[in-house]
């Protein structure tokens, strides 16, 4: 930790001091965040370099000119600051294009596979939902079918019951007849 107007700035390991004196030094940093809470803490970056995955920052004490400057001013003159170390961070490293277009390329073909993955789940839904259909037509036709034969059978039997009924009243009417 380096501790500055005895406040503790966030970071990491220290390994090297410039020239003998306590005014330059190294550390290594985890990423622009940590540079970040550096300036934030009243540190100057006077150059960086990426080495495996970490960023090398050589930091300075900034001096304040009146202690009597505004929190604005302040903030502003850390926005500038900061501004100017992203576009020197961006001079001494460049972007590597190479890793960004296979970074992209497996962003898309991520993408690509979930595309493939929900296609293939409606492909399934739908496959499912017309089993379903056709489970559901075949249940149909099977009660139309149980329907139809139910109101044969009804007609059988009211034509029993109106053939019998006729028949009752035919033999009651011969009846009455031969009596006379």
């Amino acid at each position: 930790m380096i501790r500055w107007n005895s406040t503790v700035v966030g970071v990491h390991t220290l390994f090297g001091k410039v020239g003998g004196e306590a005014r330059y030094v190294y550390f290594r940093a985890v990423s622009l965040a940590s540079a970040l809470a550096v300036c934030e803490a009243g540190l100057l970056c006077l150059g960086e370099r990426s080495t495996f995955g970490f960023t090398t920052i050589v930091v300075a004490p900034m001096t304040r000119t009146k202690k009597a400057d505004s929190v604005p001013s302040q903030m502003a003159r850390l926005q500038n600051r900061l501004i100017n170390y992203q576009e020197q961070a961006q001079e001494i490293n460049p972007p590597d294009v190479e890793a960004l277009g296979k970074q992209v390329e497996a962003e898309n073909g991520a993408l690509r596979r979930r595309v493939g993955d929900v296609k293939r789940r409606r492909i399934e839904e739908a496959e499912e939902l017309e089993e379903e259909n056709r489970e559901l037509e075949e249940e149909n036709r099977e009660w139309q079918r149980r329907m139809e034969e139910i109101n044969k059978n009804r007609r059988i039997i009211l034509q029993i019951i109106f053939v019998s009924i006729l028949i009752f009243f035919v033999n009651k009417i011969l009846k009455f007849f031969e009596i006379l």
